[in-house]
């Protein structure tokens, strides 16, 4: 038959999404046997590509999107985990289906079940293409040395922030703008591995101290920028920088002695008709202010 050589796994679906017939490609392709999927409904097989495994009711995923839809869905492995898979949905409908004798068919094969009305699914398992794009995501988001989120990815995060709330209004975000003082003292001195280590310390440490709803990012060689969420007192803020002041600038051992970081730190609580742009300039600013002050300071003007 050619099913038998299909390099995708087919199957139908009566109209109560309940699996009446699969390829025999099913078990190669994804461990499951054929007997195992019949009279299986589509909720209890896949669920939703993003988050928590949500299970879907077919007829509600392929609504919005017409007689015919592809996406990424979840399959439920038979050891008990997950895979994606990508899925191709048609919906069949009475008035368009093809007249033929289904008598004729083979016993088993989809003509022999007539079935004018349900759903024919193809699905490809894609578990090496998504790990292969969840690398490049984390590639793209994360900062290489410290694990952070990169420059882009925290000020996109930020932008986005802002525009979720389309109105004016000051929003519950607090910045802490970090600049190590004498970095390049320390490469100067110890070398790049040492200011490596420095600056992977302080990443970890910074973790450490913020919540989880926070974020933190490299986005410049010895910067770092903390978003604070749910923040609506600039006190809170200060409080939140002075601790983390504290966490990163304790020495870091390095071969047979310490190193001892100082970092100035800009804090900015978001204003009504803040851009992204405007909010991280004032933060900026106030790093700056700090350095000027000495040094090793928290300044929010």
């Amino acid at each position: 038959m050619l099913t038998d050589n299909i390099v995708e796994v087919v199957m139908l679906l009566n109209q109560q999404e309940e699996v009446v017939w699969v390829s025999p490609s099913l078990e190669p392709m994804t461990g499951w046997r054929e007997d195992q999927w019949k009279g299986k409904t589509f909720c209890e097989l896949f669920v939703s590509a993003e988050g928590r495994p949500e299970p879907l009711q077919l007829d509600a995923w392929l609504t919005p999107h017409g007689p015919i839809h592809q996406g990424r869905l979840r399959l439920a492995d038979p050891k008990g985990g997950w895979s994606w898979v990508d899925l191709s949905v048609r919906r069949l409908q009475e008035e368009g289906r093809r007249s033929g004798d289904s008598s004729a068919a083979p016993e088993g094969s989809p003509a022999a079940l007539n079935l004018h009305e349900g759903y024919v699914i193809t699905l490809q398992p894609v578990d090496q293409k998504v790990i292969e794009e969840q690398r490049l995501l984390q590639r793209a988001n994360h900062d290489p040395l410290t694990g952070l989120d990169s420059r882009d990815a925290i000020l996109s995060l930020l932008e986005q922030r802002l525009l979720d709330d389309k109105t004016l209004r000051a929003q519950p975000l607090a910045l802490l703008f970090c600049d190590c003082d004498g970095f390049k003292d320390i490469n100067d001195s110890y070398g790049h591995a040492c200011g490596d280590v420095v600056l992977q310390s302080v990443a970890r440490r910074i973790q450490q101290v913020i919540r989880h709803r926070d974020h933190a990012g490299r986005i410049g060689g010895d910067e770092f920028l903390v978003i604070l969420d749910g923040i609506r007192a600039l006190e809170h803020a200060i409080a939140v920088a002075e601790k983390l002041q504290v966490a990163i600038s304790r020495p870091v051992p390095w071969a047979d002695q310490s190193i001892t970081p100082s970092f100035s730190i800009g804090v900015a609580l978001h204003g009504a008709g803040e851009d992204a742009a405007l909010f991280l300039r004032r933060a900026d600013r106030n790093m700056y202010a700090a350095k000027a002050g000495g040094r090793h300071m928290v300044v929010a003007l």
